[in-house]
């Protein structure tokens, strides 16, 4: 049996397992990578959203025009910024009962901030960024080696977002070194591959298909994320046994192109 009918063979079971969702097993409790102490530049403070927003600006780093002199580089002549959100905050004093008076700061919207790239500066060169690579990359990393998919890991001061692939410059970013978050990019990136057209944003169809892959990624290595697959759908689908027999063709094409990336002497 090949390594792909073998996926497929998983993928059925876990149909059937989606049967009886009362008992499924296997949640994933993924952590964040911390920012070490260190490491202060600006952009490793930014929200996981703004943090993308110059990943698919193709820059590790970017900083307001003072910030850049700040490190003794300038903003090159002509050069355009792009826009990161940033709090609007505002003072509130309130009286307790007790008769303190305390000041807290209340969040009124956003404002857009200019930010421009490193490669629009030019001065004293930095100390290269930060490499968070773990030091055992997770399994089914060969795929996006084979593809040309860049995979980059960085700590994230939002929580909710562990890790987002871009449909526009096919680049993977993670904020964990949870296997399972990494193989549900890469189903993503699999289904972009053997579909095309994937909708920015969070679509049910898109997400159900990357945990779905990611499900049968993970029983493949040994392990068991069902229940939070389950979650994860119900939670974007509301009916997860509906939205897996309508995406189970896309699962299944998305498998084909997984193996097929593999090395064989993997795959036999």
């Amino acid at each position: 049996m090949s390594t792909s009918e073998r996926a497929k063979g998983i993928l059925a079971a876990l149909s059937d397992a989606f049967q009886d969702p009362a008992g499924l097993t296997g949640a994933m409790a993924a952590t964040y990578i911390q920012r070490r102490a260190g490491d202060d530049r600006p952009i490793d403070r930014w929200s996981w959203g703004n943090a993308v927003w110059a990943w698919y600006h193709k820059t590790e780093d970017a900083r307001t025009f003072k910030q850049w002199k700040t490190v003794n580089r300038s903003v090159k002549k002509g050069s355009k910024a792009f826009y990161i959100l940033g709090p609007c905050l505002v003072r509130h004093k309130k009286t307790d009962d007790n008769g303190e008076e305390k000041v807290t700061s209340v969040l009124v919207g956003f404002k857009g901030i200019p930010v421009f790239p490193l490669e629009a500066t030019d001065g004293v060169p930095l100390p290269p960024p930060p490499d968070y690579t773990p030091a055992q990359l997770p399994a089914f990393s060969e795929v996006a080696a084979a593809w040309g998919i860049p995979v980059s890991w960085h700590p994230s001061q939002a929580r909710g977002t562990l890790g987002s692939y871009s449909i526009t410059n096919k680049e993977i970013h993670l904020a964990t070194y949870e296997e399972a978050v990494y193989w549900h990019e890469l189903g993503h990136a699999a289904d972009d591959r053997a579909h095309g057209k994937l909708k920015g944003g969070q679509d049910p169809a898109q997400e159900s298909v990357a945990e779905l892959v990611a499900a049968v990624l993970a029983r493949m290595t040994g392990s068991t994320i069902d229940k939070a697959a389950w979650d994860y759908i119900a939670g974007y689908a509301g009916d997860a046994r509906a939205m897996l027999s309508k995406v189970l063709p896309r699962v299944e094409s998305a498998l084909d192109l997984i193996f097929a990336a593999m090395p064989s002497e993997v795959t036999e």
